[in-house]
């Protein structure tokens, strides 16, 4: 089973945005509650929130917040909402160097309406060419290579070029040098189909991925056409790669070529389910570094997970020392 370890930083490759957030189902509670006579019509209102966001940024905040070495790497504006992003990963210890500001495009916003229900409608704009999809090769210059230790993406980025050639490329070079390469499939075939171009590049990176995450239903069984979640999972195993398997609430299961398992969650309130995967990724992945145990990682990425979803908001990973005592007051589930 490959060792899963490193004492160099961590790079994060990907997808970065702010997130909006648009309280319009408790504001219209409220004001259904002055209709009615039960609030003041003075009753203060829910307020817009900026937050950071994206897959891969989201998953490098919680590896600086849990106090690890890490870079992010990726494209935005150079804007207001770009200088944003920049000064939200530098205040979670994230290395901004390699973070390109490009003046001639606007940075990518994701607005999410929360309705009464607490459900999101998401809204991207600009809805095309967005800014993380633009990244180029010398983007990302080869002097990053010795620097690192692991390499961390997202098939969010592998959608269209230039960004999908450039990560191929990059990645591949990363696995040559000997850098440890996760992936975090984030298929979302509910919204963009499989196409035949797009799971081509897909797995050029499974296929160099020494950690590769996903949900069985969702993203492994489409991927390899097989019918049963553990047996997709399963046939993408080999001795260099370690594949895990989400399943939400259901809890994970792992597999190498040497073992397999499963862990249950943790018995939380759910308040906020956005930025789970990334909350898991960042878990695990910190655990693994340190060369922690394969079971242990799973827990730290259930540990990391279920608190992100505990709090609101994508970016609620704490500090390590928190996380350790989460897992020790709270109970899995069942």
């Amino acid at each position: 089973m490959v060792q899963l370890k490193t004492e160099k930083p961590i790079l994060c490759l990907g997808d970065v945005n702010p997130d909006i957030i648009l309280p319009y189902g408790e504001s219209r509670q409220i004001m259904d509650a002055v209709a009615r006579g039960e609030a003041d019509v003075n009753s203060p209102r829910p307020e817009i929130s900026v937050q950071g966001g994206g897959s891969v940024g989201n998953t490098a905040s919680g590896l600086g917040r849990l106090g690890m070495p890490v870079f992010f790497a990726g494209m935005a504006g150079h804007d207001s909402f770009g200088q944003f992003i920049k000064e939200d990963f530098e205040k979670d210890g994230v290395d901004t160097r390699y973070l390109t500001l490009n003046p001639d495009i606007p940075t990518v916003i994701i607005m999410a309406v929360v309705g009464e229900d607490k459900n999101r409608v998401i809204y991207v704009y600009p809805p095309e060419n967005p800014s993380h999809l633009q990244l180029r090769p010398q983007d990302l210059p080869d002097e990053i290579i010795p620097q690192i230790g692991w390499v961390h993406t997202t098939g969010f980025m592998l959608r269209d070029n230039p960004a999908a050639d450039t990560v191929i490329g990059f990645m591949e070079k990363c696995a040559a040098a000997g850098i440890l390469v996760s992936f975090d499939l984030n298929l979302r075939i509910e919204t963009n189909p499989l196409t035949e171009e797009f799971q081509q590049r897909v797995m050029r990176i499974v296929n160099i991925s020494n950690l590769l995450l996903g949900s069985g239903v969702e993203e492994y069984m489409p991927l390899t056409g097989k019918g049963d979640p553990e047996a997709a999972a399963r046939s993408l195993v080999t001795p260099d790669r370690v594949v895990i398997s989400r399943a939400g609430a259901a809890g994970v299961h792992y597999y190498t070529d040497e073992e397999e398992g499963f862990l249950p969650t943790f018995d939380v309130e759910v308040v906020d389910t956005v930025g789970a995967g990334d909350g898991f990724n960042a878990g695990f992945i910190s655990a693994a570094a340190r060369g922690l145990p394969l079971r242990d990682c799973v827990d730290w990425g259930n540990a990391t997970a279920c608190y992100t979803i505990s709090h609101k908001g994508a970016r609620t990973v704490p500090p390590r020392e928190v996380i350790e005592k989460f897992m020790r007051d709270v109970p899995y589930i069942g």
